[in-house]
Formats: structure tokens, C-alpha cells, sequence
């Protein structure tokens, strides 16, 4: 198959659903599939165009921010080239290049909408008053929808007007063969403190801030890593100082996959606080190490929690930093939990499984 993927970022730009689309990608590349991924860019030193892993690249200019950026020719360039592919696949609901792609292409695409429920700021809140029943209604006439949880297809049928039989739900690739688990010899171990982490772009909805303010709860041997970088970087690195915890909490920015794999296994417990998820990727991350997760309980993370409830505890909604840390006493940090099947999350099942709603969406 000719296939399109759609999707606002890919890497090197880092982000959940730009791993995913590449793995999921280099997985069709290997089955023998051609693969283009139409992107948005504004980092310089980047081609136009390239091959990379057997991937065709096309990148378009972005004209606004990060979060409000528009892919300039990428319209034209469907216009032009749509009939050229046998599946057009888009992703990301919430980004311009989603938008555009469902108006050009129409019946032909198939949508992962990855589906928050609404904005993450107040300015996002009021745009969505406008964007949403024009989105809802583009998105209902989509050859195909791909939810990566129960939750999202929940939100995707109430809000967006989407029929639940035409919802196939596939969960994201989070395991691959690149990122298998790099285990930390134990001497790199660092067996007087308690270790929790955090990982996600530093965004103010992620709400890293409370794993911050429950650090004031605890004993002085617990210690939190935050991996990621993002916009409430510097307003947390203050908050942290404020506190008197400076010395308690490391931010390390982004990290090579084995980095990221090695705090994983260095960790006691990951713990993560975010208002709007379509989907737990990091949870899964925490339990291919075998480490137990505390998290918000917003309903992408209870779907994981009630699949695995012997390695993910969700906090009561509102709780206070005290009942945080309460929670984070209770949990055995010392114990590694019994591994967990996983393979659902492989690349080589998710891309089997989308693989079906392309032949039979073709097939229609």
C-alpha cells in the first residue's frame, strides 16, 4: 500500500504522537508498505523533503505557534497528490493539519483524532466554541475512526457526533524493538532514596506541579527526576526553589531513548498528574520496567489502571499534596512488580491491527 500519514510534528520534534506515527511508520516500511508523512516544521537546518528509514518526509512551513500553527501548501500539495495514495491517514484532532487534511481529502481519510475533550488553556477553550462543530462535522464524514482508548471513543462519540460502530479502538505503540529495556546496573543505583519520576512535555495541564508540592509531605530521601522540557519549565524550576527543594528535584530536559529507559529502572515510582490524556503512554513505559504508576484519574488513565490494578494507583480527583504523598508512602517503592503482558502495545500488533481498518476501508 501507498499510505499518507498526517500528523502536525514528527521527529526529531518529540512528543507522544510523534513517536508514535514514527513507529508506526518503520513498522509498514518493514511489511513492505510506502510510506509518506506529510509534517509541519519551523526548525531550521531541517530539509523540505527527505528519506529517512525507508520514509518519504515532505515538511511545510508553519506559519504561527507551536500550539496554533498552520501548514502552509500542505492544502495544495493534498490537492495535487491525494489520488497518488491508497490510504491517507491523519492524526491529532486538536492541530491545524488534522482540519485541513479532512477538508481536502473527505471520505477518502482515515482519522486518529487522539481526542482530549477540549483545550488545554481558556484562549484554547473559547477557539474550540468555533472549531469544534466545524471539526465534529468534517471528522463524521472520515472513511474511518481510530480511538487509541475505551475513554477517547467515549468523548469521540458524546462530543464529536461520531456513531460508536464506526470506532475501531487500537491502542498506541509504545513498546518497540529500539526502545527495549536497558536495565541500570545496580551499582548506578542509588539505594538511599526513593526515587519517583516524571516524564511529558512541561505543560501546564500535565501538572507536574503536584508532584512538586507533595515532595514538601515526604522525608528528605525522596527525590523527584522530571524528564521533559516545555513552557512551565522555568515557572517550576521556581517553584521548586521556593519550596526549599531545589536540592530534591533534578530537571533533565529531554533524554536519548536509553537515558529515558534507564530512569525508568533507576526509579521507585513514576508518578503523573495530567488533566487530558487520550492515552497513558507513559504508564506503559512504567510498566515494562516492572514499576508501579501513581496518576490523575482522568478516564484515558483509569482504562490503564483497571487493566493492570496491582501496578497503577489513581489519586481521588482534587486531592491535596498531604493525601499525595500519603498515597505514595502506602505503595511498597522497594518492591519490582511481576511483568505484565505487553504485546498489545508492540509495534507489530497496533500496525496489524490499523493494517485491518485499512484493507477494510479500502475494500468499502
Amino acid at each position: 500500500m501507498k499510505i499518507l500519514q498526517v500528523t502536525p510534528y514528527y521527529p526529531p520534534h518529540a512528543g507522544g504522537i510523534e513517536f508514535y506515527v514514527e513507529a508506526l511508520s518503520q513498522e509498514f516500511v518493514a511489511k513492505g508498505h510506502e510510506v509518506t508523512i506529510a509534517t509541519m516544521s519551523d526548525q531550521r537546518g531541517l530539509p523540505r523533503s527527505e528519506e529517512r528509514d525507508g520514509i518519504h518526509i515532505v515538511r511545510f512551513p508553519r506559519m504561527g505557534t507551536e500550539a496554533y500553527g498552520f501548514p502552509v501548501g500542505l492544502g495544495a500539495y493534498l490537492l495535487r497528490n491525494a489520488r497518488r495514495f491508497d490510504i491517507i491517514h491523519a492524526h491529532n484532532y486538536h492541530a491545524l493539519p488534522f482540519l485541513v487534511t479532512v477538508s481536502v481529502c473527505g471520505a477518502q481519510a482515515i482519522v486518529n483524532p487522539h481526542f482530549h475533550g477540549r483545550g488545554h488553556t481558556f484562549f484554547a477553550n473559547l477557539m474550540h466554541l468555533v472549531y469544534q462543530p466545524v471539526a465534529a462535522l468534517l471528522l463524521r464524514r472520515a472513511r474511518a475512526v481510530i480511538c487509541n482508548s475505551p475513554s477517547e471513543a467515549q468523548l469521540v462519540t458524546e462530543k464529536l457526533g461520531v456513531k460508536a460502530e464506526r470506532i475501531t479502538i487500537i491502542p498506541n505503540i509504545v513498546i518497540t524493538a529500539r526502545g527495549r529495556v536497558h536495565v541500570t546496573p545496580p551499582e548506578q543505583r542509588d539505594n538511599d532514596r526513593c526515587l519517583l519520576l516524571s516524564v511529558g512535555r512541561l505543560e501546564a495541564h500535565k501538572r507536574i506541579d503536584r508532584a512538586i508540592q507533595a515532595l514538601c509531605d515526604l522525608p528528605d530521601h525522596f527525590h523527584l527526576a522530571i524528564i521533559g522540557d516545555g513552557k512551565e519549565r522555568a515557572n517550576l524550576e521556581q517553584m521548586a526553589a521556593d519550596l526549599g527543594l531545589a536540592g530534591r528535584v533534578q530537571f533533565l530536559g529531554y533524554v536519548t531513548d536509553q537515558e529515558l529507559h534507564q530512569w525508568y529502572d533507576r526509579s521507585n515510582l513514576v508518578v503523573t498528574f495530567s488533566e487530558f490524556e487520550s492515552f497513558g503512554r507513559v504508564l506503559v513505559e512504567a510498566l515494562q520496567h516492572q514499576r508501579q504508576v501513581l496518576c490523575s484519574p482522568i478516564p484515558a488513565f483509569r482504562d490503564l489502571a483497571n487493566q493492570f490494578p496491582e501496578m497503577i494507583t489513581v489519586v481521588e480527583t482534587g486531592a491535596d499534596a498531604p493525601a499525595i504523598a500519603n498515597h505514595i508512602q502506602a505503595i511498597n517503592l522497594q518492591a519490582r512488580s511481576a511483568r505484565v503482558d505487553l504485546e498489545k502495545f508492540s509495534p507489530q500488533q497496533v500496525a496489524g491491527n490499523i493494517m485491518h481498518v485499512y484493507v477494510a476501508a479500502s475494500t468499502d
